[in-house]
């Protein structure tokens, strides 16, 4: 399905489901991680989008920005619900991966 397809079936929904959330946040992934990205975990709540990057080495300015962009490209999936992101980037030791669990979705990476 081209994005501009996607894109336009995504926006009549009201409140997204959460397999089309996923989808999307796959699809931003493509062509957008960086190198030490193992895992991305997305949840959402009152119309907030929260994105944790689990990178297997410390984040840099590359990192912080492919989160941002990731978020930016899921919301605009969904403009009129979600109304704000918050983003992190967290270094995690995948000897003892410890994942949010709270979120809704993890998306591996590697």
């Amino acid at each position: 399905m081209k994005r501009s397809n996607f894109a336009e079936k995504l926006k009549k929904m009201k409140k997204p489901a959460a397999i089309s959330i996923k989808q999307s946040a796959r699809r931003a992934t493509i062509g957008t991680i960086t190198p030490g990205m193992v895992a991305i975990a997305i949840g959402w709540q009152s119309r907030c989008l929260h994105l944790i990057a689990y990178l297997e080495k410390t984040p840099n300015s590359d990192d912080f920005e492919a989160v941002s962009d990731i978020a930016g490209e899921i919301i605009s999936d969904f403009p009129d619900y979600f109304t704000k992101t918050k983003e992190e980037c967290r270094l995690i030791d995948n000897q003892n991966a410890e994942y949010d669990e709270q979120l809704g979705c993890l998306i591996n990476l590697k």
